[in-house]
């Protein structure tokens, strides 16, 4: 796992890596999953230059997903968890009788200055799961998804360590590992 302290990119279009100089194409090469870069660690890469982030300590793991009364949280595909939790954050901005939503805590979570997260979807979580050893992120037994039931929005999905994954109440306590998108 590489560090990455500092990064800056230069008006002629070369990086500056830990006061070092690269061209564009050599950061884009260099990362890999694994690497701590931009607020957490990279779970995900899409071509050379983007990917997906997240955290390798759970932001909290007894938090809630929410109340019962959103309905369209069920994106799934890499980077979609970001709409689902929108539409978590949203439907609580009315007034919830909860503290601790994991919509809310991954939307409002700040990692070296990078404000830009969400609670992942499924296929974010499963991707994460895949890749949890050599990303060095510490999964505790029960994760919220950004998923809700399609039939009953009393029930939201989480992944399961211990057998898999089903849909539980929203009442029941879970971790929240926030994720975001980076682009270079």
């Amino acid at each position: 796992m590489s560090i990455i302290n500092r990064l800056k990119l230069e008006t002629d279009g070369r990086i500056d890596l830990d006061s070092s100089t690269y061209k564009i194409d050599t950061i884009k090469s260099t990362l890999k999953v694994g690497d701590l870069f931009q607020g957490g660690v990279i779970f995900y890469i899409s071509g050379t230059t983007s990917g997906l982030i997240t955290v390798q300590n759970p932001v909290c793991s007894w938090w809630v997903w929410g109340t019962g009364n959103v309905s369209t949280a069920i994106r799934s595909g890499l980077g979609n968890g970001k709409y689902n939790t929108e539409d978590i954050v949203n439907s609580h901005l009315t007034g919830s009788k909860y503290c601790g939503i994991a919509g809310e805590g991954a939307y409002n979570f700040v990692s070296e200055g990078y404000d830009d997260w969400w609670l992942p979807n499924i296929t974010e979580v499963n991707t994460m799961l895949t890749n949890k050893d050599v990303c060095g992120i510490n999964f505790m037994s029960t994760i919220w998804t950004s998923n809700q039931s399609t039939s009953d929005n009393r029930y939201a999905y989480p992944a399961l360590l211990a057998g898999g994954g089903s849909y539980i109440g929203k009442s029941s306590q879970g971790s929240c590992f926030p994720v975001r998108k980076y682009t270079i």
